[in-house]
């Protein structure tokens, strides 16, 4: 098949060292006609898809916005809060690509969708407060429950993201959670001297885009392609663009994991201070 070796943006070419993918001249040129590429998202799915300051932030927007960039075209995000509002909003508009929960064969089948090819892996990890070992409570993040051995619990309550799971168990509302690694990290970073987080061996959670089955399948071919080509330097800065809020309390977030072995300034008294009674403001 004739084809040419089509690379990706300049850019990301110098910042990485990528050298291109090889596309057929057909997908070439469709890309040439590419314009706005519509994204419905799940909110509240950090590190991968949230909004930040009233734009759409996360690692999946980084990749999505980068892939639109090595045609000249752009990416719009519509935003939603749970996947019950997605099935409504994929009836009411035309919509490319779905982010933002985990998609799992019924769902996609139900609405129409297909998933793209694996962007990543991502640890489970459970979550508890300190000191709770209590087994009654099992808060669970929508589309996981089923990846895990909940028998041991008395009561599974299913929350549609890793916010609402972490405020549940951090105000008591469940013992113990079950989420995606990544996500748990960002909403615990505020809550990390109530909480305990522990990965969960052997679970993972797949990390991936949704196409609409409405969208021709050179569309599909084209992402996957460009998905593919992605090295693991690239996703490492793509996660690290959704988890910009974590670099900014990081020393926080050290003081409370390690407080014997940390001594911070207190910045309203001036005093300095162990970390157990540490009144930095990061």
């Amino acid at each position: 098949m004739d084809g040419k070796n089509y690379e990706w943006s300049k850019k990301r070419k110098k910042q990485f060292g990528i050298t291109g993918i090889f596309l057929s001249e057909k997908q070439v040129k469709y890309l040439e006609r590419m314009d706005t590429i519509e994204v419905l998202c799940v909110d509240d799915d950090a590190p991968y898809i949230y909004q930040r300051d009233g734009k759409a932030a996360g690692m999946i927007v980084s990749v999505l916005d980068h892939f639109a960039e090595n045609f000249d075209g752009t990416v719009h995000y519509t935003f939603c809060s749970n996947a019950k509002d997605a099935e409504q909003k994929l009836k009411e508009g035309n919509f490319d690509i779905v982010i933002g929960m985990s998609f799992t064969s019924k769902y996609c089948a139900k609405n129409g969708l297909i998933r793209s090819d694996l962007l990543m892996e991502a640890e489970l990890a459970s979550f508890y407060r300190r000191g709770d070992g209590n087994k009654d409570v099992l808060a669970v993040v929508e589309g996981l429950e089923n990846a895990i051995d909940t028998s041991e619990w008395r009561t599974v309550i299913i929350f549609s993201n890793t916010e609402k799971c972490v405020k549940a168990v951090a105000e008591g509302v469940a013992d113990a959670g079950v989420g995606d690694h990544n996500s748990v990290e960002y909403y615990t970073y505020d809550t990390s001297n109530n909480l305990i987080i522990s990965t969960i061996s052997g679970h993972t959670s797949s990390i991936c885009l949704a196409v609409n089955k409405k969208r021709d399948m050179e569309f599909l071919g084209i992402l996957n392609a460009y998905l593919y080509s992605l090295s693991d330097t690239e996703k490492t800065a793509y996660l690290s663009d959704g988890n910009i809020h974590l670099r900014k309390i990081s020393l926080k977030y050290f003081a409370s994991q390690y407080p014997g072995e940390t001594t911070a300034a207190d910045f309203r008294t001036g005093h300095r201070t162990g970390c157990g009674s540490c009144q930095l403001q990061i």
